[in-house]
């Protein structure tokens, strides 16, 4: 096993597998972390999965940030947040505009990880 595999294993093992939202990214994460309890294992992955757009309606509403999309604003991030008035979760871009009604996007898919810090 290469010494970059190895130290992708072990890193693994240090973070919680399958946290991604994106089944895909999550399906090689488990992969990854398996092949470190298998050292004669072998693995090959294609190139990174990318998520698919999923309809707004599934979204997740518990304040987690995510990629929106809608027509005629192109791509941005939003998330459920909760009304100081009635505790109501509205959906709502990062910059606080409320994003009911016309203004609601189609699609979301999840954030990807953030990139690693260099040493």
């Amino acid at each position: 096993m290469s010494d970059d595999i190895k130290e992708l294993v072990k890193r693994l093992r240090n973070e919680k597998v399958g946290t991604h939202g994106c089944p895909e990214l999550d399906a090689d994460a488990r992969k990854l972390a398996a092949l470190g309890q298998d050292p004669g294992a072998t693995f090959v992955t294609d190139p990174a999965p990318v998520c698919e757009w999923k309809p707004i309606e599934t979204a997740p509403k518990d304040g987690t940030e995510f990629i929106v999309f809608r027509d005629d604003a192109g791509v941005f991030t939003a998330r459920y947040v909760a009304s100081n008035d009635d505790g109501e979760m509205f959906l709502a871009s990062m910059y606080g505009e409320d994003l009911t009604g016309d203004m609601m996007p189609t699609h979301w898919m999840p954030l990807p990880p953030p990139p690693e810090a260099k040493e």
